[in-house]
């Protein structure tokens, strides 16, 4: 069990924090094109 239980979670660790990666790239995509469309705006 303890073989089999550490790579199980290391590679869990590794999905949950890409997955995490990939919400917040696709949160920061459509935040940083609406700043900069303000900023273009402002100008």
């Amino acid at each position: 069990m303890g073989l089999s239980a550490g790579p199980q979670q290391a590679l869990g660790a590794v999905f949950y924090s890409r997955v995490v990666a990939g919400f917040r790239g696709a949160a920061a995509g459509p935040a940083r094109t609406v700043v900069q469309v303000q900023e273009l705006m402002v100008e």
